[in-house]
Formats: structure tokens, C-alpha cells, sequence
């Protein structure tokens, strides 16, 4: 007991809380913070000036030229939508194809699997509905998206 009253611990104890204050905080001590490392600012690219004025004289010569356009509109309108994994995405792709070569560039396809949608029939009616003459239903226009379910025979 000392003065005020109180149980002192006994000296073993004393020793290990000792050591184990001790060792704690030099491990604690020795835990390396990482510092945040500065996000990396994009390298900016140089080119010289002859290749700045090449690239001016090519982009001046695909707006004074209608070839891009016309490429647009055959796929547009020849082609039409061209949905992944359709006829008409395939048709596009050897389309492109044969006019990258005919340009001279050295062009090579490569086969890819993509899961497509097929469109089914779109057949949508209110049967019930307040206000509704009897023996009548109200037909609804409407358009399938890609990938979308048919609803239950038994509607919603």
C-alpha cells in the first residue's frame, strides 16, 4: 500500500507493463506512414512543327472533302442500323473493309462472338381500363429496345 492508500502492483508487474509500454511504442514508432504520392500530371505531348503543320494540312483537307460524309450516308443509308452480332454489323465492318484497302492501307479482320438480340413482335393492348366500352380493348404503339423481355402471358 503506499501513502494515499492505494494497492501498489507488484514489481513483476511493474516490469512487464514496462516492457510492454516499452516495445509497443517502438513499434509504433517504427510503422512507416506511406505519404500519398502526387497524382501523375499527363505527360504533354510535342510534336514538331513540321509534323503540327502536316496534321493542319490533313485536317484542312478532310473538312474541304465530302469523302467522310458520303462513307456516313452509304452506311446509313444502304447498310442501315447495325445492331452487334446483325447482318447489317457485318456488312458494315466488310464494307469498311474493302475501302481501307482500296485506300491502300493494309487492313485485317478479326472474328468476334457477340451475343445479339432479334427483335420480336411488339403487340401491346389496354384490356381493362375505366371508361372502357364493353367488348373493347385499346391497342398501344410502341417499339421493343434491345435486349428487353417479353412480358407474362398473363400481362402485368
Amino acid at each position: 500500500m503506499n501513502a494515499r492508500g492505494a494497492v501498489s502492483p507488484h514489481p513483476t508487474v511493474r516490469l512487464l507493463l514496462g516492457i510492454w509500454l516499452a516495445t509497443s511504442s517502438l513499434a509504433y514508432a517504427q510503422q512507416v506512414t506511406p505519404t500519398p504520392s502526387p497524382s501523375p500530371s499527363p505527360t504533354p505531348t510535342q510534336f514538331s512543327s513540321q509534323t503540327l503543320s502536316e496534321l493542319k494540312q490533313l485536317q484542312q483537307a478532310a473538312l474541304a472533302s465530302e469523302y467522310a460524309y458520303r462513307q456516313v450516308a452509304y452506311l446509313s443509308n444502304n447498310i442501315g442500323p447495325r445492331l452487334s452480332g446483325s447482318a447489317q454489323a457485318q456488312k458494315a465492318v466488310d464494307y469498311v473493309a474493302t475501302e481501307l484497302r482500296a485506300l491502300g492501307l493494309d487492313v485485317r479482320t478479326e472474328k468476334v462472338m457477340v451475343p445479339h438480340w432479334v427483335r420480336g413482335e411488339e403487340v401491346a393492348a389496354l384490356v381493362e381500363f375505366p371508361g372502357q366500352a364493353a367488348n373493347t380493348t385499346q391497342k398501344i404503339v410502341l417499339t421493343a429496345l434491345g435486349g428487353s423481355v417479353a412480358t407474362a402471358n398473363d400481362g402485368l
